[in-house]
Formats: structure tokens, sequence, C-alpha cells
């Protein structure tokens, strides 16, 4: 694909670049595609350039620390980047991405994003925006422990999936399958698994969803959703009493 009609390449860093540099990068790029469930790199991996997703959907889960008990798991969708804070401190890889559908990448080499870097410092000052705009999500789910809270960001990631064509509902009807373990939940969600776990109990218990080894059925989206919103079900209610 021509970088120069991509419509990834608008989402990133390099949307204004000039016609040198968009040739630089159609020489200089590597795609690489992924099938489901196949691994671009692991955790502590050296990190050797970027990585700016083209098609399909990654998880990108950064293992849980033994002291909090709770992972971090981003989806990454088209134009997103990979290994962004690894590369920017010189560190090993801090996370492992796996294709949650088939995928590709477009792989740029340290080496060509320094020169690119050199040539478009303002990129920089991207990078910097995007660390912070991920830094605003986590301190989000940080500040809102709640079971309410973690029920809308549970529906918030599955319309995300359902979006990203993770999952496959043709019908817009339950059940639908996530593809994701409860433990990965918890991370994607930003609780710990405990808290997630007493979460799916309640929710299980009522009918809502089944937990099982390997994904969480969600039985009734509907009532996923208003168990979500629950103040908003009370102020309907008070005004049709009040009407």
């Amino acid at each position: 694909m021509d970088c120069a009609t991509c419509d990834v390449r608008i989402r990133t860093e390099w949307f204004d670049l000039g016609p040198r540099d968009i040739a630089c990068l159609n020489v200089a790029k590597e795609r690489r595609s992924y099938a489901t469930g196949e691994t671009l790199y692991s955790a502590g991996d050296p990190c050797s350039g970027l990585s700016y997703v083209s098609a399909g959907l990654i998880r990108d889960c950064r293992q849980p620390d033994r002291s909090a008990g709770a992972g971090v798991l981003t989806l990454r969708h088209p134009g997103d980047v990979l290994g962004l804070q690894s590369f920017l401190t010189g560190s090993a890889q801090l996370t492992t991405a796996t294709a949650l559908q088939p995928s590709a990448v477009c792989f740029l080499s340290g080496q060509i994003v320094h020169a690119l870097i050199a040539r478009n410092p303002k990129a920089i000052l991207l990078f910097v925006r995007r660390l912070a705009g991920s830094l605003d999500c986590a301190e989000e789910k940080l500040a809102d422990q709640g079971a309410d809270a973690i029920c809308r960001r549970l529906v918030r990631l599955i319309g995300e999936l359902r979006l990203a064509g993770a999952i496959l509902d043709p019908k817009g009807e339950a059940p639908l399958d996530v593809p994701l373990t409860a433990d990965e939940l918890a991370a994607a969600v930003g609780t710990s698994p405990r808290a997630l776990g007493a979460v799916l109990r309640r929710l299980q218990a009522v009918g809502i969803l089944s937990v099982r080894k390997d994904a969480v059925r969600i039985l009734d989206l509907a009532r996923l959703q208003r168990a979500a919103h629950p103040a908003a079900q009370t102020t309907a209610g008070l005004r049709r009493h009040d009407a």
C-alpha cells in the first residue's frame, strides 16, 4: 500500500509528511501480517522500532504487578502505535501484543523513526500528546473503582469490540462471546481481577452473563447496559412517578 494514499497514516504522527519522507516510508516500512491469536512480541523482547496497526485489532497487555494485582490491557486499532513507551525510554518491550483477529502492522525501525523525527521535530510533541491521552484514560479508570463504573467500562469495551468486528454479532443480539479471559477483562477495564470477579459473579447470579475459562458470554446485553447506569433508571422512574 502506498503511504501517500494510505488512510491509516493520517491518524498517526506522520500525517503531514512531505513527498521526500513519504517516499522514505514506502521504502523503509515492513508490513507484517498476523493470524488470530498470533503474538507480535512479548514483554521483555528487545524494542527495535515502532509498529503501527494498519488493519485488524491488537491486544496490548502489560502483566499485573505483583504488589498491585492488576494488569493493563489496551485494544489497539488501525492508526495506533505499538511499543511507543519502550522505544522512547530505550527499554525492552513492556507489554505483550497479540492479534485478536487477522491483523497487519507496518514496522518502522528505530533508525528510520529517528531520521523522520530529525526532519519533523513536531512529531515528538505528537508522541507526547499520545502518551498523555493514554495517561488520562488510565487515571480515569483508577479514579472510579465502584461496581457501577466497572459495569460502564465493560459496556464500552463490548461496544469497542463489536465495532472492531472482534465480536461476531450480525443481528445485534445476545449472547455475545467476549474473546478475553476474566483476568484480561480486568486489565482492559482498569481494575483488579478480584474487583471484577465480584462484579461478574453478581451479574452471573442474575443471568446477565456467564463466565467461562477462556471467555465471558454476555447473555443479556440490554440488562447489562441498564446495570451500568442505575442512576439514570432511578431518575427515569422518579419522573414517571411524578407524572
